[in-house]
């Protein structure tokens, strides 16, 4: 199953008190109808979670989610990679 990592930093909570740092938060992906890609940009549906899920490391402690995204089309284009 996918994981998607979340680098979290400036948060304010709703008792207005704030996260120090950089934290994150491990998505464990539960639904397995959904495949990553290359080629598009995927847009993560809200997700909920509780400041007791939030670790000083990736992978630290996951959470399951059933992630929902939307799906946008990635618009290669070509670059001029000559410098000199």
């Amino acid at each position: 199953m996918p994981y998607i990592v979340l680098q979290i930093s400036g948060v304010t909570f709703t008792d207005d008190s704030t996260l120090a740092g950089i934290k994150y938060l491990t998505l464990k992906n539960t639904n397995t109808s959904m495949l990553f890609e290359q080629g598009n940009i995927y847009k993560l549906a809200r997700v909920e979670f509780n400041a007791s899920d939030l670790r000083d490391w990736p992978y630290a402690a996951t959470i399951d989610v059933d992630i929902r995204v939307s799906i946008l089309p990635w618009t290669g284009v070509e670059v001029d990679y000559d410098f000199w």
